[in-house]
């Protein structure tokens, strides 16, 4: 009987740790209240029947609270449009996006009151 003239070797390594010996994390490790709140926010999500994901923002600061943002954001709205006049195509889908973002209760519009 002849030998085989190849040599084989699988390896398997323990991969619990692996993420906090990658380079992603630059040897911090996250504090306590931080991850145990990252898990509750991670057990949150879900996945749709076709195959998007549901995420919820995790915001540590009420939404309430968004301090002076208008002149950043009426400024970036301008440049939003630009685009729009530019180029049409992106105008339709940005429009569907916010319609749907609308419909599945993810926003809703703020009277010009407030």
């Amino acid at each position: 009987l002849k030998q085989p003239s190849q040599v084989r070797c699988n390896f398997v390594m323990n991969s619990n740790n692996i993420l906090n010996e990658s380079d992603c994390f630059h040897g911090k490790k996250l504090p306590h209240d931080d991850m145990t709140q990252c898990e509750k926010s991670f057990a949150t999500h879900t996945r749709t029947s076709d195959g998007k994901f549901v995420v919820s923002l995790p915001l540590q600061e009420p939404v309430t609270s968004l301090g002076l943002s208008r002149p950043i954001v009426y400024k970036r709205f301008k440049t939003l449009e630009s685009k729009f006049e530019k180029e049409p195509m992106f105008k339709q889908k940005y429009v569907e996006f916010m319609k749907e973002f609308e419909s599945s209760g993810h926003m809703m519009e703020k009277p010009t009151s407030e």
